[in-house]
């Protein structure tokens, strides 16, 4: 029994460094495609790729992430060529723009 109980003390000190921190805030990044055609984009998250998207008409991307990322966007046929930085909390579309490209639009 004693032993049990000093294991279970033990791993409560090796448990309370790390929950013992201030709580980090999660907050939605989201994009809709309002278009007629599949955008495909790289999601870069501090700078490094993410996740590819590939997002068809009427359908939308979603993630959550903590506060203080550096979110952008590269889109393949966009009318800039990097997105950014994009706001957590933010519900971004996916616009037509003109000669047969993409733009992106805040609501």
């Amino acid at each position: 029994m004693r032993i049990t109980l000093g294991l279970a003390a033990a791993g409560g000190l090796l448990v309370a460094p790390l929950t013992g921190g201030a709580a980090t805030a999660y907050r939605q990044f989201r994009v809709t495609n309002d278009t007629a055609r599949i955008v495909e984009c790289v999601l870069l998250v501090d700078g490094h790729t993410r996740t590819y998207l590939k997002v068809h008409p009427g359908k939308a991307y979603f993630d959550t992430f903590s506060e203080g990322r550096q979110l952008q966007l590269a889109c393949m046929r966009g009318k800039e060529g990097v997105y950014g930085p994009l706001k957590l909390g933010v519900d971004y579309r996916f616009v037509a723009a003109p000669s047969d490209r993409v733009d992106l639009a805040a609501n």
